[in-house]
């Protein structure tokens, strides 16, 4: 599923999401969309071969909502998005695979090992070590 695609835009900014990367795949998203709300993803840019994660909140108001509070325009929110994504090319399969099993260990370690953030994380995960692993041995490289 596409970023345009799915529910992150109809979150608070979610349209500015859309506008930046829209036509990634969603690789595993949680999304908390009410008054007040979280996004949390890791898509695909299949046109870069590069993985982001990023995550935000927002409130309601400018009395929660950081953004709005500083009176940030579209564009500067836009430009703290892109800012503050974590990127990962097609050439640091490594450190993407350190960040996301940090990051599942410590989501499972939070919530229980069976809870459906760990898991769907943990799905991704698998999917991305097995094309490493893929890549690496017909190229010959060591793991």
């Amino acid at each position: 599923m596409l970023v345009k695609e799915s529910d992150i835009g109809s979150t608070r900014y979610g349209f500015l999401v859309d506008d930046l990367w829209g036509d990634c795949e969603v690789l595993w998203k949680f999304v908390v969309n009410d008054y007040q709300g979280s996004v949390e993803f890791i898509i695909l840019d299949t046109k870069t071969n590069t993985h982001i994660y990023y995550n935000y909140f927002y409130g309601s108001c400018s009395g929660c909502d950081t953004w709005e509070s500083e009176g940030y325009s579209d564009e500067v929110i836009k430009n703290e998005m892109k800012k503050d994504a974590i990127y990962f090319n097609k050439d640091e399969k490594k450190e993407l695979i350190d960040y996301l099993t940090s990051f599942y260990e410590g989501k499972k370690s939070y919530y229980g090992e069976d809870n459906e953030e760990a898991v769907e994380i943990k799905k991704v995960l698998d999917d991305i070590i097995f094309d490493h692993m893929m890549h690496s041995t017909l190229k010959g490289d060591s793991i």
